[in-house]
């Protein structure tokens, strides 16, 4: 029987809003360093990806930010 490796799954993560943004953040400033050094960024630039449109959609249901 075929199983998924461990790190191919998918798993659920409760964080707030703000612990998003903050790891977005990060990604950013990981990426920008790597393509500063001549290195590959395309991780990063991925996982921030994730993580927007993570903050996108929840702020679409709740009407905008809350600031």
């Amino acid at each position: 029987m075929f199983t998924t490796p461990l790190n191919q799954r998918t798993v659920t993560a409760r964080l707030k809003r703000i612990e998003i943004c903050d790891l977005a953040l990060a990604c950013t400033t990981i990426s920008h360093a790597r393509r500063k050094a001549g290195q590959s960024s395309e991780k990063w630039d991925t996982l921030h990806d994730k993580l927007q449109t993570i903050l996108d959609e929840f702020d679409e249901k709740q009407g905008g930010a809350d600031q």
